[in-house]
């Protein structure tokens, strides 16, 4: 028994510490992807409206209404496009802290092997000492016995 607590015990401390290491990962790639983002939505967006500008300004005067139109609306499809891509990025991704908890299920089906085998072990040792209980019992029965 002491065994089995005191694997559970450095399997439980393994365990922490992985879950420490993925979130400190998590934070370090959360913080990076909200920086990178940031600075490509800003840089972006100060390129595409640079560049709308100038094409307008570019356009004949009787044009310049139908061309800042039509660079509004791909604008807007740049952005439906864009958060699209997004969407389906972070549902594709695995979850956070997917290796701890797959490590977690190994563990919990190892400790339930373990379990039982060890179930099995005491249910055969009680049989052994039921047996042996039994044995001296009848032997004091039968000295017992003898004595008269």
């Amino acid at each position: 028994m002491r065994g089995l607590l005191t694997g559970f015990t450095d399997l439980v401390h393994d365990r922490l510490a992985l879950l420490g290491n993925e979130l400190r990962a998590e934070v370090l790639r959360a913080r990076w992807m909200v920086v990178s983002s940031i600075s490509a939505v800003l840089l972006g967006a100060l390129g595409l409206a640079f560049a709308g500008l100038a094409l307008v300004i570019s356009v004949g005067e009787q044009y310049r209404a139908l061309v800042a139109a039509a660079v509004a609306i791909l604008f807007g499809a740049g952005a439906a496009y864009a958060a699209w891509r997004a969407k389906c990025a972070l549902s594709a991704r695995a979850g956070a802290f997917s290796g701890s908890l797959g490590e977690l299920e190994r563990d919990r089906e190892a400790l339930l092997a373990r379990s039982e085998s060890e179930r099995k072990s005491v249910a055969d040792t009680g049989r052994q000492v039921l047996s042996m209980v039994s044995i001296g019992l009848m032997a004091y029965d039968i000295a017992r016995r003898l004595r008269r």
